[in-house]
């Protein structure tokens, strides 16, 4: 029973590593393609600092949503 959740959760992080990675390269893609038609770099960090920052407020979000249902 233990065996079978801890292989259960060491396929679970290893499938969201493996995404990870997916992620990053995708990441990277569209930060090439966005270079190469000509958007500039300053540009393209102020656009990542703004998907991150409403990610985290997103989870932010949420969290106290979860919290206030119990």
């Amino acid at each position: 029973m233990i065996d079978d959740l801890l292989a259960n959760g060491a396929s679970v992080l290893g499938a969201l590593g493996d995404q990870r990675e997916r992620l990053k390269g995708a990441h990277h893609k569209m930060l090439d393609l966005l270079n190469s038609v000509g958007v500039s770099s300053s540009l393209l960090r102020v656009i990542d600092r703004r998907c991150v920052h409403h990610f985290h407020t997103a989870q932010v979000k949420g969290h106290f949503r979860i919290q206030s249902t119990r």
